[in-house]
């Protein structure tokens, strides 16, 4: 009887699980297909343009084409940006362990991809562990922090830490997202829905690559700030720690929270694994 219980709730979980993406395709198709194609029209339009102009074969747009597809996967741009400096191989090596993996630049020689799953193999536990000690000692914080508070300003005894716990860890995860949007704004010409777009990608480990703190920008030559590249690369890393550990502690104070008796109906999930 308790398998088949299991079975029948690993079913449902299942199905809303494929449900969902299939609800998510459909959304995405309709957001984003027509300016897929409008993009796609265009393109064609300046490729046609360009080979008039310059009196190119197809044969040769082609092979032109595909190299600068090369150029772009090896993550140049329209400037010369050198790309394995120790402050690109840094922010590399944070997105490497943390899981985000932009994948605006990625190791080319054998020697590069070999240490990368050595290192991705070795750093991402220790990062993950780091981050839920970190996690639980948020949660511990803020907890006693809202026991003083109902004890001594309140006097009263404290009720619904876990839930309260969730919504401050929550809260402190959207003040992230919206800081470093501002900083984004700043120093990388970004608006600031992208920054937004940025980093709540980046908290939530998805990592597309399509904005990334090196990028150089078009409104400024990117040899000439040197120093907008240092400071956003190491606030990055400094936001991929926190803002990390600040979500693992949402999901663990949410967890806590569902555990509290105080939160009916969550205790008999409980006590009927317990019976």
């Amino acid at each position: 009887m308790w398998i088949a219980e299991g079975s029948r709730s690993l079913f449902i979980q299942i199905a809303v699980f494929l449900v969902y993406i299939f609800l998510g395709a459909v959304i995405f198709q309709a957001l984003e297909s027509r300016n897929e194609e409008e993009e796609r029209e265009a393109m064609l339009s300046a490729r046609h343009l360009f080979q008039e102009k310059y009196n190119i074969s197809h044969d040769d747009l082609k092979v032109f084409i595909n190299k600068i597809e090369e150029i772009v996967d090896h993550g140049f741009s329209q400037h010369w940006v050198r790309r394995w400096t120790i402050l690109g191989s840094l922010f590399f090596a944070g997105t490497v362990v943390t899981t985000i993996g932009y994948g605006h630049v990625t190791p080319c020689t054998d020697g590069g991809r070999l240490f990368c799953i050595i290192y991705a193999l070795v750093g991402i536990p220790l990062t993950w562990l780091m981050l839920s000690t970190l996690a639980q000692q948020i949660n511990d914080w803020i907890g006693r922090a809202l026991r003083c508070c109902y004890e001594r300003v309140l006097q009263r005894k404290p009720a619904g830490i876990g839930i309260k716990t969730a919504a401050i860890t929550l809260a402190m995860s959207v003040i992230m997202v919206l800081v470093i949007a501002l900083f984004g704004c700043y120093l990388e010409g970004w608006r600031y829905l992208d920054g937004i777009y940025f980093g709540f990608i980046t908290l939530t480990t998805i990592g597309f690559g399509d904005f990334v703190p090196l990028h150089p920008s078009e409104n400024r030559d990117p040899e000439g700030y040197t120093w907008h590249v240092l400071v956003f690369t190491i606030l990055s890393i400094i936001y991929f720690t926190i803002g990390l550990a600040i979500v693992s502690s949402v999901l663990l104070s949410i967890r806590n929270a569902m555990e509290e008796k105080s939160l009916a109906g969550f205790q008999v999930l409980k006590e009927t694994e317990d019976e």
